[in-house]
C-alpha cells in the first residue's frame, strides 16, 4: 500500500478542546478529501467531468483461494488490503450472513462514493465475512 494517501494530523486529539479539534479538522479536511478522491495524483473523473457512475458490465464475479493464508496473500498484491486478516468469503458464509439480515441479497442499500460503486446486501455480507464478522443476529438487550 505504498501509493496510499496519508494526510498528517497532529496529536494529541484527545486532550484538545472541541474548539481547537474543529479547527485542527477544518485544517485538514481538503487534503483528506483530496486523498480519498485522487488516484496517483490525478481526478478520478468521467468522460463528461463528472464523477464515474456505476457500471454494472464492468462487474464481475472473481474466485479467490479458499485457504487463508492464500487469501491473505492473493488480496495483499493486488492493493486491496490495509495488512488486515483476511477471511475467504465462501458461498456459505456469505449466505448464512444475508440469512440474519431479512433482506434479498440483491437489495440495494446505497451507493460508494466515489465511484457510486452500488453498495447491495450480498456485496456489504461479502465484505462483512472478509473482516471476520459473524452472521448472527446481536439482541438489543
Amino acid at each position: 500500500m505504498g501509493g496510499l494517501p496519508l494526510v498528517e494530523v497532529p496529536h494529541p486529539v484527545g486532550t484538545i478542546s472541541t474548539d481547537a479539534l474543529n479547527k485542527m479538522a477544518e485544517a485538514v479536511v481538503e487534503s483528506i478529501v483530496a486523498g480519498l478522491t485522487r488516484k496517483n495524483g490525478k481526478a478520478e473523473i468521467g468522460t463528461e467531468g463528472g464523477e464515474k457512475s456505476h457500471d454494472p458490465e464492468t462487474e464481475k464475479l472473481i474466485t479467490v483461494p479458499s485457504d487463508p493464508a492464500a487469501l491473505f496473500h492473493f488480496v495483499a498484491a493486488r492493493g486491496w488490503s490495509d495488512g488486515l486478516p483476511v477471511l475467504p468469503p465462501t458461498r456459505a458464509a456469505v449466505d448464512a450472513m444475508i440469512g440474519v439480515c431479512g433482506l434479498k441479497r440483491d437489495h440495494v442499500l446505497g451507493t460508494i462514493p466515489p465511484l457510486n460503486g452500488i453498495a447491495t446486501v450480498e456485496k456489504i455480507a461479502v465484505n462483512a465475512v472478509m473482516a471476520g464478522r459473524r452472521s448472527r443476529r446481536i439482541s438489543s438487550s
